[in-house]
Formats: structure tokens, C-alpha cells, sequence
């Protein structure tokens, strides 16, 4: 997958990746949080607190998978993450 940010010099000030094995990427402004389980997010909801914004981008290829898993790889994931970042951060917007 491939995202553009724009802003990053002078509005983000900050931006956090969430993924299971690390970017290996240094930058200042790149956070990571390195997480196992994509089903519930209350254990880190201290590391998610005053961000502004979610560009949530998991999911799958439905090819190949049957279909409980790919809804639980795509919309439950999705949803466990919107629900926590909903209850840290109220005002934030969700994509």
C-alpha cells in the first residue's frame, strides 16, 4: 500500500505506525507501535491519546479467504481500533 501525506513539514507534527513487525525506518516525526493483537487495541490506549487523525488502512485481499476471516481481518480490526481511538480521542477524525 503507498499513502501521501502533505503537511508533514509545518501541520503534522507527528505521526504513529501501528504494524506488527517494525519499519525500520528513523525520522523524527515517526512514532511506531509495534502490536500482536489487531482485536482489541485497551492495551495500548495510552500510546493512542491526543492524535488528531487515523488513516486506517488494514485489511486484506478478499482472494482466497473465507469469508469470516476476511471480515475479521478488515471490518473487525477496523472497528476495534475506531472504537478505542473514539473513547481517547472524541474530537479526532477516522478514515
Amino acid at each position: 500500500m503507498k499513502v501521501i501525506i502533505t503537511g508533514a513539514k509545518g501541520q503534522i507534527q507527528e505521526v504513529l505506525s501501528i504494524s506488527r513487525k517494525p519499519l525500520w525506518i528513523d525520522h523524527l516525526k515517526l512514532k511506531e507501535l509495534i502490536h500482536e493483537d489487531f482485536s482489541e487495541f485497551n492495551s495500548v490506549a495510552e500510546k493512542l491519546k491526543g492524535y488528531d487523525a487515523c488513516f486506517a488502512s488494514m485489511g486484506v485481499s478478499a482472494a482466497s479467504m473465507k469469508e469470516e476471516q476476511y471480515t475479521k481481518m478488515t471490518y473487525d480490526f477496523t472497528l476495534a481500533l475506531a472504537n478505542q481511538l473514539v473513547k481517547v480521542n472524541p474530537h479526532s477524525t477516522f478514515i
